[in-house]
């Protein structure tokens, strides 16, 4: 069974993807959190995939993507969602580990095959 962690500090944003998920695979177990922090309380090596928001009150989404490299040696994929991007943070993003960025606004189904790419 397939673990993923939804980090965004807009919950109603994290229970949709938590709802899409659901939607498309019911025995994923989906869990969302609202901060880095609580993420790094809650993440082990039983996730199978993280996806957080980059911008985020407190650390973002690529100090979260740099703590999950160190601690699980790149073994949990990390896709960062993102209204606007610059090439500083592509560069960043990469150093840190982070699998792919997901565009915001996003469709049901690119997000899905985005996950899906990371997943299996």
């Amino acid at each position: 069974m397939k673990k993923i962690l939804i980090v965004n500090d807009n919950k109603a944003m994290g229970k949709l993807c938590q709802k899409i998920l659901l939607y498309w695979k019911k025995q994923f177990i989906v869990k969302a959190v609202q901060s880095a922090e609580e993420a790094l309380k809650i993440l082990d090596n039983s996730f199978s995939l993280v996806i957080t928001d980059l911008n985020m009150p407190g650390f973002d989404g690529l100090w979260l993507a740099k703590k999950i490299k160190h601690k699980f040696n790149e073994k949990i994929p990390v896709i960062i969602m993102t209204r606007f991007i610059s090439k500083e943070k592509i560069a960043k993003a990469n150093h840190a580990g982070v699998s792919v960025f997901l565009s915001k606004p996003f469709v049901a189904g690119d997000f899905l095959l985005v996950v899906s790419r990371h997943l299996y």
